[in-house]
């Protein structure tokens, strides 16, 4: 670094998840500001029908509750390169997690093309918080024959952890750090912390932090044993006087982190700031192995406000590990007052959240769940309740200590200083973790500057393969900033245009020449018109549908792809002006000129990376199941 001073601050530029009844930002913010329980209770028939054994589910003590999602069959093996088999040999956990990672790059801006740069996976695998729940088991071995070396290596490698984050690395050519982070429940929240260091340290330009925890199968329950940190009511009410217990959830998530200098000069979009971080483990200073330790957890809270700078009373909201358990949560809050006490003296103005009581717990993604709920609570500026809360723990000794539990949604109070939250994740065997978020900055202006250069290019072999009606929805659900456009060919005649499912060639320039084409598709928003089709089987935008240059306002819908210098563009990215009607055809109005040739931009504006939408996939399912990657859009 020589006399150069660094910010040291970390901003989350992207996300992706598939949790319990929220697949979006916008739905799980909905679950989390209504305080809503996705947990499942499963019937008589949800367990024969899952084939669980009835000498399970029929004993007294059998609880069959789960939080778990509506689908984890689906996935797109042709389009990670994988065959039919490598598929059905692999865990859906990293099944979805590949996909997760994708799309979590997508929303960031990074879709394909990484202008060299060097991205790290630090990625975490479930451990089956309840028995008898392995795809390795169930799914695997008794249906594959795995004899020979090739399908025992494919078996290995699709189901053991150790290859979870080099399988992201090799499918997504990810060429940084790719590391395996397995601390149990705060694994998630340590690969935040692991990837924090590693883009200070330059060791990567943008970090990838992921978890998988997809049980198989979720249509199970669990054997209460007194003891046990599991409910025997089968609901989690954290820091409630009925709190007796966790139940187990399923779910995937993955953020993209990059350095906050670099995000804001790369006009990023950033969903938060990660200030400060802490990790410790407990040593020997606690019960038993799996016991929770107070000064443990007081520490990693004490490293991560020391390291971020900032004290205690400007924390506003502390999002807890808040497992529901009577014992447990007392202790996590006494760890967190103290560290606390050193900085303030003030009671009841910190308000604390527990992701898990909506949830459910995701044993490894359970930090990272939290992490993300964490972002929209600073985002919307709003509280949430903890769900299904009604009467404060009496072992919390909440009247002395900074914390509150809200019942109610509330307004974020005004100090003054930019919001600030916490975020604890706690580990079986003592790995504790914590991490201060603040509130994304304001963006900077956007000031017209020097018009610039960059080609990019479109691929006629995937406007080949697509039909008419997906070459007008993919028209209606893309856009970008400068204007560009329609580049490399001239729409054939009517004769010669390309049939969908075909792949027919004419008019089209070699295939040598051909960047790669995209194999997903958009679907349009409900509320926007759709472009009408013409005889030359090209779909032309509907009226006031244009880019989003400052001269002509913002493109309709915001959904948009990022342009750089030899970027692979698709039959999706187009732009049109205002004043054209709908059927006049895209040639009309765009231009076309030889691939791999500079292109002045008409808008002297700077590019900027776009965030994308999560997209389904377009390709049917290799495997078995269902046709499905991700739910669409709504």
């Amino acid at each position: 670094m020589g006399a150069e001073q660094r910010d040291p601050s970390i901003a989350v530029v992207g996300m992706a998840f598939r949790l319990p009844g929220a697949d979006t930002p916008e739905d799980l913010w909905r679950v989390i500001r209504n305080g809503e329980s996705r947990f499942t209770r499963f019937t008589r028939d949800d367990l024969e029908a899952a084939g669980v054994p009835e000498e399970l589910y029929g004993r007294e003590d059998f609880i069959g509750t789960s939080a778990i999602l509506d689908d984890i069959s689906g996935f797109d093996a042709r389009h990670f390169g994988m065959t039919a088999r490598e598929a059905r040999l692999t865990d859906p956990q990293q099944r979805l997690f590949l996909e997760c990672a994708q799309h979590a790059l997508e929303n960031a801006g990074y879709p394909d093309e990484r202008d060299g740069r060097r991205i790290g996976v630090y990625a975490s695998a479930g451990y089956h918080l309840y028995n008898m729940q392995s795809y390795l088991m169930n799914n695997v071995l008794p249906n594959e024959d795995i004899g020979d070396w090739l399908a025992g290596m494919q078996a290995m490698v699709g189901n053991f952890t150790d290859f979870n984050a080099t399988r992201v690395a090799y499918r997504l050519g990810l060429t940084g750090p790719a590391i395996n982070v397995q601390t149990a429940c705060s694994s998630s929240l340590v690969g935040v912390q692991l990837a924090a260091n590693s883009l200070l340290l330059d060791e990567c330009d943008i970090a990838l932090v992921g978890s998988g925890s997809i049980h198989v199968p979720q249509v199970l329950g669990y054997h209460y044993v007194k003891g046990s940190i599991l409910s025997k009511t089968g609901r989690l009410r954290a820091f409630d006087a009925s709190a007796d217990g966790t139940v187990g959830g399923t779910g995937i998530l993955a953020v993209v982190l990059k350095r906050l200098d670099r995000a804001l000069a790369d006009g990023d979009t950033v969903h938060g700031v990660i200030r400060g971080w802490g990790v410790c483990n407990d040593g020997s200073d606690k019960k038993t192995f799996a016991a929770p330790s107070e000064s443990g957890q007081q520490k990693a809270v004490r490293r991560a406000l020391d390291h971020a700078g900032v004290g205690a009373d400007t924390i506003g909201y502390l999002e807890t590990h808040g497992t529901g358990t009577l014992k447990g949560d007392p202790i996590e809050l006494a760890g967190a007052s103290a560290a606390y006490r050193q900085d303030t003296d003030r009671t009841g103005y910190c308000a604390l959240g527990a992701i898990k009581a909506n949830i459910g717990h995701l044993d490894v993604g359970a930090g990272l769940a939290g992490l993300v709920k964490t972002l929209l609570v600073l985002k919307h500026g709003v509280i949430p309740p903890i769900a299904g809360f009604s009467t404060p723990n009496p072992l919390l000794g909440l009247e002395s200590s900074p914390f509150y539990v809200p019942d109610a949604l509330r307004p974020w109070p005004e100090t003054g200083t930019p919001r600030r939250a916490g975020v604890t994740s706690l580990g079986v065997g003592g790995t504790n973790v914590h991490i201060v978020l603040e509130e994304a900055p304001e963006p900077a202006p956007r000031t017209p500057g020097p018009p610039r250069r960059r080609t990019c290019s479109w691929s006629p072999r995937r406007a080949g393969r697509l039909s008419p009606t997906t070459l007008a929805r993919c028209a209606t659900t893309s856009a970008d900033t400068p204007p560009c456009r329609w580049p490399t060919w001239s729409p054939p005649p009517p004769s010669a245009a390309p049939t969908a499912g075909t792949g027919s060639r004419s008019g089209a320039p070699p295939p040598s020449t051909w960047p790669k084409p995209w194999t997903t598709g958009w679907p349009a928003p409900r509320s926007h018109p759709r472009p009408q089709v013409t005889t030359h089987r090209h779909p032309t935008p509907p009226p006031g549908w244009c880019s989003s240059s400052p001269a002509r306002g913002p493109c309709v819908p915001a959904r948009r792809r990022r342009c750089t210098s030899g970027s692979p563009w698709s039959a999706r990215c187009w732009t049109s002006a205002r004043n054209t009607t709908a059927t006049a055809p895209m040639n009309r109005y765009c231009r076309s000129w030889p691939p791999g040739t500079p292109t002045p931009l008409t808008a002297a504006c700077p590019p900027r990376p776009r965030n994308l939408p999560s997209t389904p996939s377009s390709a049917p399912w290799s495997g078995s199941g269902r046709r499905r990657a991700y739910r669409r859009p709504r």
